[in-house]
């Protein structure tokens, strides 16, 4: 994906600097997918995920999930971006707002999506005794579960049942892990939300401008193709699949074991989506591969 932008820069301006943001942030989630292997995987009341491979830290594991988190905020910013460009606003103090904008509100998410995952979903005593069946093997389980590996994990236990008085037993919310991952939630919501209403504003812009030449129209459209395809096939194979981990067990649904065996190869496929759909829908950067390798 790197090559094809550099390549093809023709016709496509400044714009290949967010999709360069783009394609850094695939590569540096390709390899830290590569180096911890995120197992997600729900039990009773309860989100886990924990890194199968070299680096299993509660803190890499935290890492790993802040670079997910901020990928559809930057997909949110390159539509922004051509959004703002079709308006018509291209003076470069509103340019440069706007980029100054998107690179505080990816940091934020970062910071976000970390503070959730490493600070609120972390192991306590609370924790280690209502999931100590499981990590002792006593719950089965599609992965292996140890006990001395319990502070790996990214934990959210939603709910805890309590006695109260004799065998009367209530169930308490645990607030901080619902309000932290309905955090993360709504926080994804929020950028397809803009990413949905940005779409459409655009296509509207595209069908209702007159002053633009033929060459560029195509552009415009190859690239929104683009766009969409970038949120939607992550939103499938990624997105889908952890709020299948995430919601049900909030809500007090039994959880779907065969996600856990599902969701870490899908999230393999998210960079190289990327690159596969700007290639085949933007016609500049087929002709500049074609071109280059002839």
């Amino acid at each position: 994906m790197v090559y094809l932008i550099k390549a093809g820069n023709r016709g496509v301006g400044d714009y290949r600097y967010l999709l360069l943001t783009l394609s850094t942030q695939d590569i540096i989630f390709t390899m830290q997918h590569i180096l911890t292997y995120p197992v997600a995987e729900s039990y009773a009341n309860s989100f886990l995920l924990r890194g199968r491979a070299w680096f299993d830290s509660h803190f890499a594991i935290s890492l790993f999930f802040a670079v997910l988190g901020i990928s559809p905020s930057l997909i949110m910013g390159n539509f922004c971006y051509r959004l703002q460009l079709l308006t018509g606003f291209k003076l470069f103090f509103i340019t440069l707002a706007l980029y100054s904008s998107l690179l505080l509100y990816t940091a934020l998410t970062f910071l976000l999506w970390f503070y959730v995952t490493y600070f609120v979903c972390s192991l306590d005593d609370e924790t280690r005794m209502v999931l100590g069946p499981i990590f002792n093997g006593s719950i089965h389980s599609p992965v292996l579960h140890v006990p001395e590996d319990a502070e790996k994990y990214i934990i959210a236990l939603y709910w805890v049942c309590q006695p109260i008085f004799f065998e009367i037993y209530k169930i308490f919310a645990r607030w901080a892990a619902i309000g932290g991952i309905s955090a993360l939630i709504c926080h994804l919501v929020f950028n397809y939300c803009v990413m949905i209403f940005c779409s459409f504003s655009i296509m509207r812009l595209l069908e209702s401008h007159t002053s633009i030449s033929t060459s560029t129209l195509n552009m415009q459209r190859q690239l929104l193709r683009s766009l969409v395809g970038q949120m939607l096939f992550p939103l499938f194979t990624i997105y889908a699949f952890v709020m299948i981990t995430l919601i049900p067990p909030m809500l007090g649904i039994f959880p779907i074991e065969i996600v856990a065996i599902i969701n870490p190869n899908l999230c393999g496929l998210h960079p190289l989506a990327d690159g596969l759909v700007l290639f085949i829908s933007v016609s500049e950067y087929r002709w500049s591969s074609t071109h280059v390798s002839q």
